[in-house]
C-alpha cells in the first residue's frame, strides 16, 4: 500500500502513520518513531487535521522506548496538547 501511494501526500502519511500503530501494538517503538517521523515529514500530512494525532503517538512511542526519550516525548505531547486547543 505504502508503494502505491507514493506521491499521494496525504494518504502516504497515514499509510505511514498505521505502521507506526501497528509497530507499537507490537512493542517495536523504535520503528513506530521512524513511521510517525516519516508521516510527520510529508507536508501535506503535517499541515492535515491528522497532525497532532500523530505527533502524540510519536510521543507514546518515544516514551515507551528503553529508555525513554523523556525530553523529545514530553516536548511532542506539550505540542499536541496546545495543536489540540487543550494547552
Amino acid at each position: 500500500m505504502l508503494e502505491r501511494a507514493s506521491g499521494l501526500g496525504e494518504t502516504e502519511g497515514l499509510i505511514l502513520r498505521s505502521l507506526g500503530q501497528n509497530a507499537v501494538r507490537n512493542h517495536h517503538f523504535y520503528k513506530a518513531e521512524t513511521y510517525y517521523q516519516q508521516a510527520l515529514a510529508h507536508s501535506a500530512h503535517r499541515t492535515s487535521r491528522y497532525s497532532t494525532k500523530t505527533k502524540a503517538e510519536l510521543a507514546n512511542a518515544l516514551l515507551r522506548q528503553q529508555p525513554p526519550s523523556v525530553k523529545k516525548g514530553s516536548k511532542l505531547l506539550k505540542e499536541a496538547l496546545r495543536a489540540s486547543g487543550g494547552g
